[in-house]
């Protein structure tokens, strides 16, 4: 009796921390704005680079 009530509170546990993390990942996942500012930033650099336009560092800054 004592094992397989441990072993369900365990499960218990682990199932509240699974969804607990899922549900943080998630949120997370969703758009963190500086995330997404980086990402794009990034982006536009390198097709810019691949381009071979002339843009400041400040400009990019300025528009992000």
């Amino acid at each position: 009796m004592r094992a397989t009530l441990t072993f369900i509170n365990r499960t218990q546990v682990r199932g509240s921390a699974t969804r607990r993390l899922y549900s943080f990942s998630f949120r997370v996942r969703l758009p963190p704005p500086w995330l997404a500012r980086v990402i794009l930033g990034l982006t536009i650099l390198t097709g810019i680079e691949l381009e071979g336009a002339a843009i400041s560092y400040l400009e990019l800054i300025v528009f992000l």
